[in-house]
Order: C-alpha cells, then structure tokens, then sequence
C-alpha cells in the first residue's frame, strides 16, 4: 500500500465499498446483486445530445448511485453503507428510493417493492431511531478489519454524535 506523503494523512481506500461488498456476500449469497449502481435517467437537457450508445452511457455516469441493490423475487434490498453514520445517508436514501423506478437499466425490476437498508460499522444510537421512523433498517455490520481501520482514524471519525430524542 502507498503511503501519502504527509505523516499525518491516511491514504484513501474504498472501505464503504468493502463493508457493503462484504455484507452482501454475506447475507445475500446466491441473489443477483450491483454495487455501485447508477441511478435516474438522463437528465432530459442532455437527451438526444449524443450520437451513440457509448457517448449516452458515458453521461450516465453522471447520475447518483447507490452503493448496492440486492434483487430477491419479491423486492429490491437498496443498501447504503457508512462506517460511521451521519444524518444525511438517510436522505440519500430517500432520494435513491424516488430514483429507482425511473432508471432504464433496472426496468425489468419496476413495481417491486424497495426494501431501505443502511450498513453501518459504527452505529449512531440517533441515527439509527431517525432511520426507523423513515421506515429505513439498520444492520450495524462490524467485520475485523474495521478495528484495524479504526487504530489509525480521529477519535471524531469512530465516535457517534451525543445526544438524545
């Protein structure tokens, strides 16, 4: 692994991605699953603006994206995965719940119901009440190397807010 060339300054790695991965793999084994999926349409300024699939895909890339979708025959599993959470994946969420149905690629799914869930290393006590209450599960998901991980991070980064409802 590279290190970054300030001593105090860890060097990026895609562990949200790695918590979601591996708790997918985990729980649902055997299901069609995407990580990193774009969500929405084109926005309509930029329809017709391209002469081939390619150039139309590479806009696509543009769009939002949820870290991971789990397709069961009944329903979609919509996953967000945080180390430690912060209030704005539960709007995230939301916003990925509204985009969903209107992305092309996942039209064969349209019409199931979508199933919210936030992956969590650390749980947020208020996080995880507010997130209830929107109807969205928490699965606190805590593999050993995130202790790892939480060694070399600020306390303010492995340390949920405080407070109360």
């Amino acid at each position: 692994m590279p290190k970054s060339k300030k001593p105090d300054k860890r060097d990026w790695q895609p562990r949200e991605q790695r918590l979601v991965a591996e708790y997918v793999a985990r729980f649902y084994p055997g299901y069609e699953s995407s990580t990193h999926v774009h969500l929405g349409s084109t926005p309509p300024r930029l329809k017709g603006r391209f002469t081939t699939d390619s150039e139309a895909r590479l806009v696509g890339v543009f769009r939002r994206w949820a870290d991971a979708l789990v397709f069961l025959p009944d329903r979609i599993i919509l996953i967000e995965g945080k180390i430690l959470p912060q209030p704005g994946v539960l709007s995230q969420l939301k916003l990925y719940e509204e985009l969903l149905p209107k992305t092309p690629e996942l039209a064969e799914h349209k019409g199931k119901p979508i199933e919210k869930v936030l992956v969590c290393a650390i749980e947020d006590p208020l996080i995880t009440e507010l997130a209830r209450r929107e109807g969205v599960r928490v699965h606190v998901f805590h593999p050993a190397w995130i202790d790892e991980y939480m060694k070399i991070v600020h306390p303010w980064e492995r340390t949920p807010g405080l407070g109360e409802l």
